[in-house]
């Protein structure tokens, strides 16, 4: 943003070689990775809030780097991770909380992240049109999740605990997810009736 506001070439040109320094980190043939680790180890393979992340990353700084840096590698990057990410999208409209592992259960917080990053990403003309069918029938897929008093549950708990703990079916009611269904009602144009 920064970047966009100055109209800073030299910023805008960093900031797209970190985007493609998470890229070589992070996207490997078997899957996204949340982290990768100085000793050259990842953890967290496909793990549905790390994807979101990566996604709503690159989506959200490609929507101001565009015409300021080249950018052409990072737009195919986020098309073929979309794409891979998209082909485990549940006919629910979610994704389970590790995508390529449907015995995980489903995560709301991490779907909610990945279909607004779909929604944002089709809006701007960095996806095509369809993701945006896919990011509404993840709203769909979410709105039985919300509790009479406002919050989503079916969210996976912090990561803190490791990945065992996100591999069960514990689930918990998560400001985070909130958070990310608000991304995905903004970029949807749903609002508060």
């Amino acid at each position: 943003m920064l970047a966009q506001t100055r109209r800073d070439t030299a910023l805008a040109a960093l900031s797209a070689g970190v985007l493609r320094v998470r890229r070589e980190s992070l996207r490997r043939p078997d899957g996204i990775w949340l982290r990768h680790h100085t000793d050259d180890s990842r953890t967290f393979r496909s793990w549905a809030r790390g994807v979101a992340w990566y996604l709503l990353g690159l989506t959200r700084s490609l929507k101001h780097l565009e015409d300021l840096a080249d950018t052409t590698d990072l737009k195919t990057e986020l098309l073929v991770a979309a794409e891979w990410a998209r082909r485990w999208q549940h006919p629910d409209g979610l994704w389970s909380n590790f995508l390529d592992d449907d015995t995980t259960t489903f995560d709301t917080s991490g779907s909610a992240g990945i279909a607004a990053a779909f929604a944002r990403a089709a809006a701007a003309g960095l996806l095509p049109g369809d993701f945006r069918d896919s990011a509404e029938r993840c709203w769909q897929g979410l709105l039985p999740h919300l509790t009479p008093d406002g919050f989503l549950d079916g969210a996976a708990q912090s990561n803190r605990g490791g990945e065992a703990l996100q591999r069960a079916s514990y689930r918990v009611l998560s400001p985070m997810g909130m958070g990310l269904m608000g991304q995905l009602a903004a970029a949807l144009g749903h609002h508060a009736r």
